[in-house]
């Protein structure tokens, strides 16, 4: 290879339009609506409603290339509000009362009995979990009724069951990473974690998406 052909693919790389560019502007939209998501979730009620937003700008900007960052995140974030906090309502009850029985039963039963129902609470729970993984991303891209929403993300659940537990590993793995390894990393985890699920679940949705979207 020659100098000048060298001196030319290096010059392409380091453009406008080249690789290092769309790397680092992609860097930096993925830092930037990861702030946005942690600064949507201060009100605590808004979490779910954090989480459409995330989904909707991370699949419509960093992948799509089709807003930028802080529209496409502000405006999810706006249209959603009320679907996604009665959603979020009824997850957390079912998220509490299902840890709340896995302490009881821990505490006061023992034996074979004690791990049965542990382990009974804890599928209902990561069941919730990955039934979230599900309907938020949904509720971005689809419009419809609270129930419906439901109905669709608890039957993708079971139906895509692979890819519930891919999803349910990225969930766990971003928990390792911030409660165990270092918190700083809500920093950068939410919009990657969130970009890598649209590789994911942007199929899945597609396949059920209603004859009117978002």
């Amino acid at each position: 290879m020659s100098r000048n052909t060298k001196q030319s693919k290096a010059a392409e790389f380091f453009s406008y339009d080249g690789t290092f560019y769309d790397v680092c502007s992609k860097a930096f939209d993925i830092i930037a609506v990861s702030l946005y998501f942690l600064i949507g979730c201060l009100p605590v009620i808004t979490i779910g409603n954090s989480f459409t937003a995330l989904y909707y700008a991370t699949s419509h900007s960093i992948k799509r290339d089709e807003k930028t960052i802080t529209q496409a995140f502000w405006h999810a974030y706006q249209i959603n509000f009320k679907q996604s906090f009665f959603i979020e309502l009824i997850l957390g009850a079912a998220m509490f009362v299902f840890l709340l029985n896995t302490g009881i039963v821990s505490k006061k039963w023992g034996g074979n009995l004690s791990i049965g129902f542990t382990i009974f609470y804890s599928l209902l729970f990561a069941f919730v979990v990955a039934t979230a993984c599900y309907i938020f991303p949904a509720l971005s891209r689809f419009e419809g009724e609270v129930g419906w929403f439901f109905k669709i993300a608890m039957y993708m659940v079971v139906r895509y069951l692979p890819i519930t537990f891919l999803l349910l590993a990225i969930v766990a793995g971003c928990f390792i990473l911030v409660w165990y390894v270092q918190p700083m990393f809500l920093l950068v985890l939410p919009g990657a974690a969130s970009l890598l699920s649209t590789y994911i679940l942007d199929p899945v949705l597609k396949k059920h998406m209603p004859e009117e979207t978002i």
